[in-house]
């Protein structure tokens, strides 16, 4: 389903959010190391256009809630990750402002009021 979707409409989006639960985490791609050597996180050649959305998202959630949230690439803010929503969208389709927050909470089920 997410494979058609972006292929048929990719050309039209200009951002990708893919929610997930939990952590106070606003991370975007890459979330591989370079060559796969498990030591040196890769970044897309507009990581700092994606961190800066990213900060001004994570920034606007910490004063609204009172909470601190991590930013940055998935690699570096949690650990080396493949196959993640954000990573194929921008690496496949061309989708360039690809985001993956955690959400806020203190497990994978969380209440309605930290969506």
């Amino acid at each position: 389903q997410v494979e058609n979707f972006a292929t048929q409409h990719s050309p039209n989006i200009l951002s990708w959010v893919t929610i997930h639960a939990y952590g106070y985490m606003f991370m975007h791609p890459w979330g591989n190391t370079v060559n796969g050597n498990g030591f040196t996180c890769e970044r897309a050649n507009d990581h700092a256009d994606m961190f800066a959305v990213a900060t001004a998202a994570a920034n606007a959630i910490q004063s609204t809630h009172g909470s601190s949230w991590a930013r940055g690439t998935s690699c570096e803010v949690i650990y080396e990750t493949t196959g993640a929503t954000d990573d194929y969208v921008k690496g496949a389709h061309g989708v360039n402002m690809a985001f993956n927050p955690e959400l806020r909470g203190n497990s994978f089920i969380i209440n309605a009021s930290n969506i």
